[in-house]
């Protein structure tokens, strides 16, 4: 159920381009503030949920493994984006 969720957020990408090039009322602050609330509150729930939940799908054996391989790959991940975002603004 919550990969279903996590693909869902999906959603927000033509949300955000009609904050661009949709109707006029959504070019104000008011939509794009609320969208990036919602991705941000989002984005922390779904990787709570799944970082408590995914050592628990695996053998107890394995749960430790698990557990830090998510948490190697989350901090990859949040590097890596950070790095594109300062490279975008060369």
């Amino acid at each position: 159920m919550v990969v279903w969720w996590c693909m869902g957020r999906v959603l927000f990408y033509p949300l955000f381009v009609g904050c661009v090039h949709g109707p006029k009322w959504m070019h104000s602050e008011g939509p794009v503030m609320s969208l990036t609330m919602m991705l941000g509150v989002s984005n922390g729930y779904l990787t709570s949920v799944l970082m408590i939940l995914a050592p628990k799908l695996v053998p107890v054996e394995e749960s430790e493994v698990v557990g830090i391989a998510m948490e190697t790959f989350l901090v990859v991940g949040l590097v890596v984006g950070s790095a594109l975002g300062w490279l975008w603004n060369l």
